[in-house]
This record gives structure tokens, sequence and C-alpha cells, in this order.
């Protein structure tokens, strides 16, 4: 599954690339809520991809709220457990 992502507003930029030090800096910032994003990442099962819907609201939730809007994609992983 997947999460399609496009800026909200039509003027708005895709942000600059990020060097190592700056994305690490970024990260260190936004560590609490990414935390927090990430527990909440964590705490969906999804042992074989089916229930990737929960994981997908959460990220599409802390993404919106930050001015982008997101596609819920459903995707059916067990199609491909052949491959």
């Amino acid at each position: 599954a997947m999460v399609g992502l496009a800026p909200r507003h039509s003027s708005a930029q895709a942000p600059a690339a990020l060097d190592g030090p700056a994305a690490l800096r970024l990260a260190r910032e936004k560590r609490d809520e990414l935390v927090t994003l990430l527990s909440q990442l964590i705490a969906v099962s999804s042992p074989l991809g089916e229930s990737a819907e929960p994981a997908q609201r959460a990220v599409a939730a802390y993404l919106d709220a930050r001015g982008y809007t997101s596609d819920l994609v459903t995707d059916d992983p067990t199609a491909y457990t052949s491959h």
C-alpha cells in the first residue's frame, strides 16, 4: 500500500534537499513528533501487509496536518507471494 503526496497548494514548491548535517538537525528538532508518528506505525499489526490502511491513515494525518494532501491506495500484497 502506498500514500501519494502532493502539496496542498499548487503554488507550493517542494522543499529543498537537505545535506546530512541539515537533515540530522531537522530530525533532532522534530524528534518528539517523529517518535509519536513512529510509535503509531509500530503499533499497527500487519504481519502480511494486509492491514496497511491504519498505517496509511496515520501517515496521511501527519502529512495533512503539515500542508500535504494524500491519496490512500489499496494494494493486495498476497497477490505477490509467488514472486
